[in-house]
């Protein structure tokens, strides 16, 4: 049930709304490096993202998972993502803040993950997206920073 508002909460951003021509569906998928500040280990994930967007918005969820000292972290998280510039550079900016669920040894607490990206297009409907955040997790009553760096393949009409 944990889960419940934070899908609610997706699904209500994600709803159509009155679009313009680059408004759209996205989608992804790609392999994360997160290092936490309480580890000298940089752990090994992956994740999957889809996207609506809405002119410079994008309501986003995101999840993944991180293999990690003998267990895994598991995270759903949605947010938003805002573009930054001109958008019809082959090359665009975003900023973004996510937050949701982290699940770690069957425990659920919270993680927030702020940071930011570069797509950089590939095609009129590919997009190769490097993302470096900085997420902020609680779990096993502890708040733990670090760093995560992500190379998403992104599919949807690019801008």
């Amino acid at each position: 049930m944990r889960h419940a508002p934070l899908l609610l909460f997706a699904v209500l951003i994600l709803l159509p709304a009155q679009a313009e021509a680059q408004d759209g569906w996205e989608a992804g998928f790609g392999p994360h490096l997160i290092r936490r500040e309480d580890s000298s280990k940089i752990h090994i994930g992956g994740g999957v993202t889809v996207a609506r967007r809405f002119g410079r918005f994008a309501g986003v969820v995101e999840a993944g998972g991180t293999r990690r000292e003998g267990h895994n972290d598991w995270r759903t998280l949605a947010g938003v993502r805002v573009k930054l510039g001109a958008t019809s550079r082959r090359t665009v900016f975003f900023v973004q803040t996510l937050g949701g669920v982290l699940i770690r040894s069957r425990e659920s607490d919270w993680a927030i993950l702020p940071g930011l990206s570069a797509d950089v297009r590939l095609s009129e409907k590919r997009a190769l997206r490097v993302q470096l955040d900085a997420p902020i997790e609680r779990a096993q009553s502890r708040t733990v920073a670090g760093g995560r760096l992500s190379v998403w393949l992104v599919f949807g009409r690019q801008q």
